[in-house]
């Protein structure tokens, strides 16, 4: 008589469904393991492995495991397309649930601090350590998150902090491949503001036809209306602003590329730029809202 197997490790919950399933499959079709091994290309000690939830099996064994079972199959009654799509949804699940673990192992829990940002070295710092934070994801995954907007050469430099975003789309690229969006963003540009300047109106429509989030545009033109001398002058550079974006607009709806729509224009007159702190702009949400 074998010796009893060990328990079933539940560390990764779904992981120990896996196996705990995995177990009742080859216990209910009365097989020992060096039976089940003779029924597939896997050996007895790996079959093993993959019933134990210490580790994950590859999917290739998992469905190998549940073909060599075939005889509880028929005797149940249970389709064995049904078994395999059980099995693969549980391997999707503890796979899944591998994947979080070890990027949550991974994750720092220093939290970047981009409001005490004061030159480049400070902001290569943050965005460091706002990566580390992320999981330390690798450079492939970075640049699959967003869209290869990010090359994944870029996106290791400033992971390893040999350099910095060359620009502001670079910068939010990046930014959003470490999960972060939507009014989180506003101390990342005012950091941004601080460190590079205040852009240019063409650089102003570029970023605006990047960011999607109404926040996250509300953010961006609030800061760029601050650095105005005057409400006349900011007044004026949204309306340069507005046209641009009307322009890019119209010619990539003329090359039949997905763009802002063309029916949106801004009025800048209702644009409201108060003198002194706490500047507001009535018109800015409208202007943030010309791609839809």
């Amino acid at each position: 008589m074998g010796r009893p197997e060990k328990p079933v490790d539940h560390t990764v919950p779904a992981l120990g469904a896996l196996a705990e399933h995995l177990r009742a499959m080859r216990r209910d079709a009365c097989l020992t393991y060096r039976q089940l091994a003779e029924r597939t290309h896997y050996s007895s000690a790996q079959l093993k492995r993959a019933a134990g939830g210490v580790s994950l099996p590859s999917y290739k064994l998992v469905l190998s495991y549940a073909r060599g079972c075939n005889n509880y199959l028929e005797r149940a009654g249970t389709a064995q397309w049904w078994a395999r799509m059980q099995a693969t949804n549980l391997y999707e699940e503890a796979r899944e649930a591998v994947h979080r673990n070890r990027i949550e192992g991974r994750a720092s829990t220093v939290r970047p601090k981009p409001e005490y940002v004061r030159d480049i070295a400070d902001l290569s710092g943050a965005l460091r350590d706002a990566w580390a934070r992320a999981g330390r994801l690798p450079s492939r995954k970075m640049e699959a998150r967003s869209g290869g907007q990010l090359p994944h050469s870029t996106a290791h430099a400033i992971c390893k902090g040999r350099s910095v975003p060359r620009d502001f789309r670079q910068f939010a690229t990046f930014l959003h491949a470490c999960e972060i969006s939507g009014i989180a963003l506003g101390p990342w540009f005012r950091a941004w503001f601080k460190i590079c300047g205040r852009p240019s109106e063409k650089a102003v429509a570029a970023a605006l036809q990047f960011l999607w989030q109404t926040d996250e545009r509300r953010i961006f033109l609030d800061l760029y209306a601050e650095g105005a001398e005057t409400p006349e002058q900011s007044r004026e550079e949204l309306g340069l602003v507005a046209e641009i974006i009307q322009q890019l607009s119209d010619y990539e709806a003329a090359a039949g590329a997905p763009s802002v729509r063309s029916d949106k224009r801004v009025d800048t007159a209702t644009l409201h730029l108060p003198t002194g702190t706490g500047k507001t702009m009535d018109g800015a949400a409208r202007l943030a809202d010309a791609r839809t």
